[in-house]
């Protein structure tokens, strides 16, 4: 109890190293999803099925689920320059960039401190988490001179959801300034 949260029992996870059925499952879970989609990366790149869960998101958003995403400013700086926050945007998915970099917080911050959090909460019945960004690496830093390297995602279901959606929530509010009650409220956590 030392983090201040007692201790979560009753939880149910299953543990993926694939990549594939990673970013399927998460689409899927999303495609699942009735009233909201949480998520926050520090990377998300363009192509292959990381699109596959973007457009999850988006279709999740259309039926109604609010969805919010909160992604890496610099890690995530390609994918911000691409078409996919705007398609994001036009669907209604609230989208924040975490800890945005430029020359005034240059001056005032530090740009090498990150949002490295990997983090999905469906419903605030399932969460994912793990050491995996939203990529794909079939088409993710293709020429950078080592091989695929393998990372590990959690799908938890039970009271382990609830820190990761605080985590989540905060993140958010301090990047927006909303009050956490009302972004609680608004998940239904």
């Amino acid at each position: 109890t030392m983090s201040g949260y007692l201790t979560a029992k009753g939880n149910r996870f299953q543990l993926f190293s694939e990549t594939e059925e990673i970013l399927d499952a998460i689409a899927r879970d999303v495609d699942q999803a009735n009233s909201s989609v949480l998520m926050e990366f520090y990377i998300w790149n363009v192509g292959g099925k990381a699109d596959d869960v973007l457009n999850a998101v988006i279709r999740a958003t259309k039926r109604g689920v609010h969805c919010r995403l909160l992604i890496d400013c610099l890690g995530a700086n390609k994918w911000w320059k691409s078409d996919q926050p705007k398609r994001l945007r036009e669907a209604g998915v609230e989208l924040c960039r975490a800890l945005p970099v430029g020359l005034f917080r240059t001056l005032t911050s530090r740009n090498d401190l990150r949002m490295h959090r990997k983090i999905v909460i469906i419903d605030s019945k399932i969460a994912w988490t793990g050491s995996m960004n939203m990529v794909d690496p079939a088409y993710f830093k293709q020429d950078a001179g080592f091989g695929r390297w393998v990372d590990a995602m959690a799908r938890l279901e039970g009271s382990a959801i609830v820190p990761l959606a605080a985590t989540m929530l905060g993140d958010w509010a301090i990047e927006t300034g909303e009050p956490i009650d009302e972004l609680v409220k608004s998940t239904q956590l």
